[in-house]
């Protein structure tokens, strides 16, 4: 994994991988524009999306309120990486009320 962040579903960064703060911006626009992407493809909001290059490979998961956005490097095992990503979101989500 090259890295990773968490996001509530309004695009604010709530976790990432870096020094803390740096990056947090690029995050959020990266994440909100891949995400707008798929959801404007699919005419309705995506709950996983995955693209694969040739250098590289993104990932993102909605899982309730959050957000985890991933990127990779080539052929990671997608099916495994999206499960982890929602295992990882719905231990990271808040106790119900």
């Amino acid at each position: 994994m090259r890295g990773c962040a968490i996001l509530d579903s309004a695009g604010a960064i709530l976790a990432s991988t870096g020094a803390e703060g740096a990056g947090d911006e690029a995050w959020s626009n990266g994440a909100r524009h891949f995400l707008a992407a798929a959801d404007s493809a699919g005419g309705a909001l995506a709950t996983q999306v995955h693209v694969a290059t040739g250098d590289g490979e993104c990932f993102a998961v909605r899982e309730g309120e959050l957000i985890a956005v991933v990127v990779a490097e080539r052929f990671v095992l997608s099916s495994l990486t999206l499960f982890d990503m929602r295992a990882a979101l719905r231990d990271a989500a808040p106790a119900p009320a």
